[in-house]
């Protein structure tokens, strides 16, 4: 299995892999609800669309196609043009797709109903692997082997910012909630935490190995990450992340260790 994403609701699950089938899954039960035949060589990227009635499904031979619960064939299918796709994903109002590519140097954005390509995102060095949009559908964040990740506008894909500080492959990058803060992971060995609007750095968490892929909670408090060793959750509140440091530690922190690890100029005061 090379892909899975669950529905919006969380109740259904969408796989797939190296056996050109697409099974959707009970994501309760673990019950095998439908299973489709598909032409693509290898599954690589699976994105629900925002409504939960399709998915788009898209892999090594570069084809994003587009499929119903209901029909063994795709809606749609066209060439991405961007070689083996890595991760696809809708915008939240479902007019737009996101393609990130391990083959070139460009992410690009397709109308989801049409295939028709809006925009080619053009700054990164190496591939592109990740693609997200904020939930108010006016940026998106792209990060990959080039070790940044880059914010744009959706509309004119003019590239907005870049945050630079991993020393290795930015895995994923993800707008919170309310689309203040931007998440990356990376295999360096840590996630960080940035201000979306001014670039700013603000948390970097140290993460063994490095990480797949980050996401917020909804409730926009805590970061998820997984890799294989398994799924880690991490706090972005400073008081409750001050209190874990404290039940850990065998001495205090240093000034220079909160600079990098708090992201704060004097370290916090012992009750």
């Amino acid at each position: 299995m090379a892909a899975i994403a669950f529905s919006p609701d969380g109740a259904e699950l969408a796989s797939g892999g190296t056996d050109q089938k697409i099974r959707l899954w009970n994501a309760v039960s673990g019950e095998m609800l439908h299973e489709i035949t598909a032409p693509e060589a290898k599954t690589l990227a699976i994105a629900y669309h925002p409504d939960g009635k399709m998915f788009a499904v898209a892999g090594v031979d570069g084809i994003v196609s587009i499929y119903d619960h209901e029909n063994e064939k795709a809606l749609l299918s066209w060439d991405a043009g961007v070689g083996e796709i890595f991760t696809i994903s809708y915008s939240t109002d479902g007019a737009k797709l996101g393609v990130g590519t391990l083959d070139t140097n460009d992410a690009k954005i397709f109308d989801a109903t049409t295939g028709k390509e809006i925009l080619t995102l053009k700054g990164h060095t190496n591939n592109p692997i990740s693609v997200a949009f904020s939930l108010g559908g006016t940026r998106i964040v792209t990060s990959g082997r080039d070790n940044t990740a880059r914010v744009w506008d959706a509309n004119s894909g003019k590239l907005l910012l870049t945050l630079s500080g991993h020393t290795s492959t930015a895995t994923s990058a993800r707008f919170s909630p309310n689309d203040t803060l931007i998440a990356t992971s990376s295999r360096d060995g840590t996630i960080r935490v940035w201000d979306a609007i001014t670039g700013t750095e603000l948390l970097t968490f140290g993460i063994e190995g490095g990480a797949f892929n980050v996401e917020f909670t909804p409730d926009g408090e805590h970061l998820v990450t997984w890799d294989y060793v398994g799924i880690k959750i991490f706090t972005l509140e400073i008081d409750e992340l001050v209190q874990i440091a404290r039940s850990r530690l065998t001495r205090s922190l240093t000034a220079e260790e909160c600079q990098k690890y708090l992201h704060v100029e004097q370290c916090p005061t012992e009750p």
